[in-house]
């Protein structure tokens, strides 16, 4: 038979231990999602580092041909726009481990997801301004030309090939606006501009958010 006295004494201390195992368990599963947001953005380290690196040394191959290049007005200036937007490049790379180096994993959930949204967001301007050199991709064609060949193809080249890419650039730069203007949208209007904007944000950071998403819910569910 139950005795009612007993239990009345002895419930408060079951209470307390189960109060102090919830309490376990949530701080057991809070350090374990921030744990899988934090190893979410390993690989995004690596490759901003491997970037960063990567255009430094773009950088500096392409001051050293506009060097080389110099007199020959169109491989010079192309050198010169390689070089103006592999310094976005750079700073973009550099800017976003400066912010995930600023990610602090014992900070609230919604702060941690605005950080990460910030990331994002940052990640996919830069992204957009080197999409921008679409229309110049002539500036490739005269570079990389002069460079492997010798032959500048401005002077040299067939006046009606070089006024063909001429409307075809003046095709691209509203195109390119366009994109632009869509990509910056939260909810494109065309399935393949949204998923072009999706990979350009990275996976990584998609799958952090993920995870403090889930977090955030359970706790709010826990209040």
């Amino acid at each position: 038979m139950i005795d009612l006295q007993e239990l009345k004494t002895e419930w408060p201390e079951y209470n307390r231990k189960l109060d102090e195992a919830l309490t376990l368990n949530k701080l057991l599963l809070s350090k374990i999602q921030r744990q899988e947001a934090r190893r979410s953005l390993r690989p995004l380290w690596t490759i901003r580092l491997w970037e960063t690196n990567i255009w430094l040394v773009i950088i500096v191959a392409l001051a050293v041909c506009i060097g080389a290049f110099w007199g020959h007005a169109a491989p010079t200036i192309s050198a010169g726009v390689l070089l103006l937007f592999s310094l976005a490049g750079l700073i973009g790379a550099i800017g976003q481990l400066v912010l995930l180096r600023q990610l602090d994993y014992g900070a609230p959930i919604l702060a941690l997801q605005k950080k990460l949204e910030r990331i994002r967001m940052h990640q996919l301007w830069f992204e957009r301004l080197l999409l921008a050199m679409l229309p110049l991709y002539m500036a490739h064609v005269f570079f990389w030309t002069y460079l492997f060949f010798g032959i500048d193809l401005y002077q040299f080249g067939d006046q009606d090939w070089l006024q063909a890419n001429i409307i075809l650039t003046l095709i691209l730069i509203p195109f390119t606006a366009w994109l632009l203007r869509e990509m910056g949208k939260v909810h494109p209007r065309f399935r393949w501009i949204a998923a072009l904007r999706r990979n350009l944000s990275h996976w990584q950071i998609e799958h952090a958010l993920a995870k403090l998403d889930y977090l955030r819910k359970w706790e709010q569910q826990a209040h």
